[in-house]
């Protein structure tokens, strides 16, 4: 099958184009050549640095290729790579999504990341389940355990409702509390109720 190219001069200066193929060229010094694009993540995405009235500017390729082949994106809009490669910018595996369809993809071929995947995260499954132990003993407020596990209440109370780590707590059972059951007084209740 050919490659079928596009100008990006809508974009930049008009010695550069796009291949559907997810190539991207330049006949900047005369005829047309291939550039080679670095990668910039650890999804393998590629960007390649272009100039604009004769200023250096860096474009990921694959908004390059669908600007190109597609249109402009749609406002609140992200680039899709629907077999999950990040290098892979053949027009055919790419399209403007939702944050929405881009998460779904990712979670269809194995690449979102979750829980302490997350760079940076401070907990891990196991400090999940023993923060939701605790919980259970009726000694803890949502406070304390922010505290203990140095996160903010704001986490403790997304791992408490199931809006965070879901698998996690649904792997030991975790029964998730409504929105306003959790209350400063969680511990006394627990007492009074006999389930210490």
């Amino acid at each position: 099958m050919m490659v079928k190219y596009k100008s990006l001069s809508f974009l930049v200066d008009s010695e550069y184009r796009v291949g559907d193929d997810g190539s991207v060229w330049s006949r900047k010094y005369g005829s047309w050549r291939r550039l080679k694009p670095a990668p910039v993540d650890e999804w393998g995405h590629l960007s390649q640095p272009l100039q604009r009235n004769g200023k250096g500017v860096s474009f990921l390729v694959h908004h390059l290729v669908l600007m190109a082949f597609i249109g402009p994106r749609p406002s609140k809009q992200q680039c899709r790579h629907l077999n999950g490669r990040g290098w892979d910018n053949r027009l055919h595996n790419l399209c403007w999504g939702t944050p929405a369809e881009d998460a779904e993809d990712k979670r269809r071929h194995g690449t979102l990341l979750t829980g302490s995947q997350i760079a940076g995260a401070k907990m891990t499954a196991g400090k999940v389940k023993q923060l939701c132990l605790l919980w259970l003993t009726g000694c803890y407020l949502i406070k304390g355990l922010a505290l203990k596990f140095n996160v903010t209440e704001g986490n403790v109370r997304a791992i408490l409702y199931g809006r965070s780590w879901l698998t996690v707590t649904n792997s030991i059972g975790f029964k998730h509390p409504k929105p306003g059951q959790i209350g400063g007084d969680h511990c006394s209740k627990v007492f009074r109720n006999g389930r210490h």
